[in-house]
């Protein structure tokens, strides 16, 4: 028992030694490189910022230049506007009085020339007035006084018609004394009147319009000055910030260069860590076979030559004796072949069914006693060591019978694709693993029941995992059954 324990202890101690190394000197490593992810990240959040910034600030610069912008043209417009109204105002008083002027050189010369003149000058008149109105219509008082326009334009025109077509009628003298009564000047006194008081409205709208583009204008030239102030400021700053940013990632690469390098010294050394380790253990579990089974040799000699010649205290003794040689025979068995588990050839393609079929026929014995049945369809190639794989299968089978249930054994073995791998289903009608141990299982020398229970080590999932990861799969219980074992693992599948 003693001799049992002593060299279990000391080749987990050995493990936990080299491990406690690999990590200080892993955490070592880490603890420079770790902080580079997060500060790329941080720089790149950074210049990000800086140019959403000022992306942003163009944004809100071009929006409130193209609303000053559009004040600013509706300002001229209304400029343009009143300065239309006023110029047509004294358009319309300058047509009034050529149309008096044609009038009164028709009278004196009554020349057909003249009166078609006169006709076509006053239509016009009608339309500029009519124009005028149309133009004036923004404000309710000029409103009003363009339509009393209107009126004063058409109480002269037809006024001036009544005097040609007196003159054409009843001659000279007649038309003489109409005109001489003063009621056209009055008339084109009136019109003249308004619009003298429509031009100083329209005169004070033109000032008023005219500060109001010219605040617009300045507005809008602000607004442009200091939103292109803001975003060069703002793109200066990122840049600035990525040069810097640049510069600290360069830092940053290269001492994640040199991270790299540590780690990838590292590797090797945690490779030929384990290599020694592997060939320790390895060594370790063939030599002591000898001087073990001299020692259970002698001890069951002991026993055998003694029992019942000693007290009943010795007998047990010597018998506690014999089983803790057994029970160290079987762990440095089992220790050796966990260590010959990584000594193996280079992965190939390799059928699985044939690997099955190695492994129930070393346990043919055993399916037999226990009216064992193995359901399986057609296994699938893989690229893996066939006699590692075949020791898979023997584990996992062997496991399933000894840990079986009231009922005979049952074991189904399927398969399935899962991208570049195929995924093998061990699952049995057994006793089952419960959820808090199913993922200790795959540990070396873990025991979930007692020895007077089920017979073993606990290293036959350990040699499975070890076997499955050194081929680049994976393996676990799968979870949610209510009976029995569910384990799966997988392998990579030929190309």
């Amino acid at each position: 028992m003693a001799v049992g324990q002593g060299s279990h202890g000391i080749y987990v101690l050995l493990v936990a030694d080299v491990q406690s190394a690999v990590t200080d000197e892993v955490a070592t490593v880490s603890g420079s490189a770790a902080p580079l992810s997060p500060l790329s990240s941080r720089y790149s959040a950074r210049i990000w910022s800086c140019f959403v910034l000022a992306v942003m600030v163009a944004l809100i610069m071009g929006v409130s230049c193209y609303r000053s912008i559009q004040q600013l043209i509706d300002r001229e417009q209304s400029v343009a506007h009143t300065q239309a109204v006023i110029e047509e105002l004294w358009t319309l008083v300058s047509a009034s009085k050529d149309v008096v002027l044609l009038e009164r050189s028709y009278v004196l010369t009554p020349d057909s020339e003249y009166e078609t003149l006169m006709r076509s000058e006053s239509a016009d008149l009608e339309t500029r007035v009519a124009m005028l109105k149309q133009l004036a219509g923004d404000s309710q008082v000029e409103s009003s006084r363009s339509e009393g326009l209107e009126r004063g334009v058409k109480s002269l025109n037809s006024f001036v018609m009544k005097v040609v077509d007196t003159r054409r009628a009843a001659g000279l003298q007649a038309a003489t004394a109409l005109i001489q009564t003063g009621y056209g000047i009055h008339l084109l006194q009136q019109i003249e009147q308004r619009v003298r008081l429509m031009d100083a409205t329209e005169q004070n709208l033109l000032a008023q319009r005219s500060r109001a583009a010219q605040n617009a204008g300045i507005r809008t030239l602000q607004i442009i000055a200091f939103g292109s102030l803001v975003v060069i400021v703002c793109m200066s700053f990122s840049a600035w910030y990525v040069r810097y940013s640049l510069s600290a990632l360069r830092i940053s690469s290269g001492e994640l260069i040199r991270s790299h390098a540590q780690l990838h010294e590292l590797n090797k050394e945690l490779g030929r860590s384990n290599a020694e380790l592997e060939q320790f253990a390895y060594s370790a579990s063939h030599d002591l076979q000898e001087p073990l089974r001299m020692v259970a040799s002698y001890v069951q000699l002991l026993r055998d030559r003694y029992r019942g010649r000693l007290d009943s205290d010795a007998d047990d003794f010597i018998d506690f004796a014999v089983d803790g040689a057994k029970r160290m025979k079987s762990l440095i068995n089992d220790l050796l072949v966990y260590s010959r588990a990584g000594r193996s050839h280079e992965p190939q393609p390799v059928e699985a069914g044939e690997a099955l079929e190695w492994a129930l026929s070393n346990l043919s014995l055993r399916v037999a006693e226990t009216h064992t049945t193995v359901v399986h369809g057609k296994l699938p190639r893989v690229m893996a060591d066939p006699t590692q794989l075949g020791e898979v299968f023997q584990n996992l089978i062997e496991n399933a019978i000894k840990f079986h249930g009231s009922e005979p054994p049952r074991i189904e073995i399927g398969i399935s694709r899962i991208d570049g791998n195929w995924l093998f289903s061990v699952k049995d009608n057994g006793i089952g693993i419960a959820r808090e141990h199913q993922s200790r299982v795959f540990q070396m020398f873990q025991r979930l029941h007692r020895r007077d229970e089920y017979s073993g080590t606990g290293i036959g999932l350990a040699v499975c995992r070890k076997i499955v990861e050194r081929h680049g799969g994976r393996i676990w219980v799968e979870p949610g059954k209510d009976s029995g074992a569910d384990i799966r693992f997988t392998l990579p599948a030929t190309a």
